[in-house]
């Protein structure tokens, strides 16, 4: 595929507004590039409503867009349909933006306003935006954590290291793996029934820490001027050897 066919494809993909709009540019793409035999394309398009996002979105007022170029030339208008439920307070546009990222796009802004909402429905404010989100999968220290928790954080680091150093051990054959993994599921086990409180946990002892260890003693202190007396007396000996050697 040209380099040309794959931007239209991108922008076919991204910034269709409805299903019909997707399947008549997508078709239309087909029939001016004269690729219509593509097995490739063609497949694509049968399972369109699994891969395409116009599908995949879930599905009033006009709120329209106007897309400017670099210039400042107007390029693209696009009109987007904002649903709107008064009863249950729902509120949905065509954009799609909260479905994807989690954020209400301006058109909605726009209604709320027209409306007279000041208050943004708390079902729009999703907890992953908000600073009192809990965060249950992550160690990592942030501005908004309680400085009370760390000590779980460094209790969480030693249990990491000491885990990864268990499981280069294991990995080294099947009957360590095996021994290791029960050790652990059963460890968890405990810990998720809260049994391992009431126990009291001794360390295990392998007959090679049973063994008694010998006590290394440093070096006795010797006086830096004995030695060199020492090594005088062993000079003054051996030039007495060589003399008498030499007498004889």
């Amino acid at each position: 595929m040209r380099l040309a066919q794959k931007k239209i494809l991108k922008r076919i993909t991204y910034e269709a507004v409805d299903t019909q709009e997707f399947e008549d540019t997508y078709l239309k793409m087909m029939e001016d590039y004269n690729i219509k035999s593509n097995e490739w394309l063609n497949s694509l398009f049968k399972i369109r409503d699994r891969w395409a996002p116009v599908y995949v979105r879930v599905c009033s007022f006009q709120v329209s867009d106007v897309v400017k170029g670099k210039e400042g030339a107007f390029r693209k208008q696009v009109v987007y349909n904002v649903y709107t439920n008064e009863e249950e307070f729902d509120i949905k546009c065509s954009c799609q933006l909260f479905e994807f990222r989690g954020i209400i796009c301006r058109h909605i802004c726009k209604v709320l306003i027209e409306k007279n909402v000041n208050d943004i429905p708390s079902r729009y404010i999703l907890p992953r935006w908000t600073k009192d989100i809990k965060r249950m999968h992550t160690y990592i220290q942030n501005c908004y954590d309680d400085p009370q928790t760390n000590e779980e954080k460094l209790r969480y680091n030693k249990l990491c290291s000491h885990f990864t150093k268990a499981a280069e051990l294991g990995a080294e054959s099947n009957d360590k793996y095996m021994f290791l993994m029960n050790y652990v599921d059963e460890a968890i086990g405990k810990l998720m029934d809260n049994t391992c409180s009431n126990e009291k946990f001794k360390p295990m002892l392998s007959e090679e820490t049973n063994v008694p260890h010998q006590k290394f003693l440093s070096p006795l202190k010797v006086n830096s001027n004995s030695i060199s007396i020492n090594l005088d007396m062993h000079h003054s000996s051996s030039l007495g050897f060589a003399s008498q050697c030499n007498d004889l």
